[in-house]
């Protein structure tokens, strides 16, 4: 009895000690349940059209602005270039006349003076 009671003992010791093989888990789910279908397309694809809209807009919005700061600008420039000319009695030569006519060159780019592309085809 003691041995039938030794071996009863050493046996639930192994079984407690030993770890019992698991077995391999298996899919319960069905796949076609789980996958994201036609919506998982659908919703991501619609969010980055959104963004890129939304940057073409910024984008153009952005630009507006900086034209329109530029064209202030040169407002503000050709306002006070007309009251100095006013203040000081010389005739007001808008910018851009102003730099064609007081160019030594006649218009043509700097350094161009002896060159004969950029001479009027009428004088020679």
């Amino acid at each position: 009895m003691t041995h039938a009671l030794t071996a009863a003992i050493r046996d639930a010791a192994y079984a407690a000690v030993s770890p019992t093989p698991s077995p391999t888990p298996t899919l319960k789910v069905d796949p076609d349940q789980v996958t994201p279908g036609i919506f998982g397309f659908l919703v991501p694809f619609l969010v980055v059209v959104v963004v890129v809209l939304l940057i073409v807009d910024m984008v153009r919005r952005i630009r507006r602005a900086t034209y329109r700061g530029e064209i202030a600008e040169r407002l503000a420039d050709e306002v006070a270039a007309r009251e100095e000319a006013e203040r000081t009695g010389q005739p007001y030569v808008a910018p851009d006349e102003r730099s064609h006519a007081s160019d030594e060159n006649g218009g043509r780019p700097t350094g161009a003076a002896d060159d004969d592309r950029f001479t009027d085809p009428r004088n020679r």
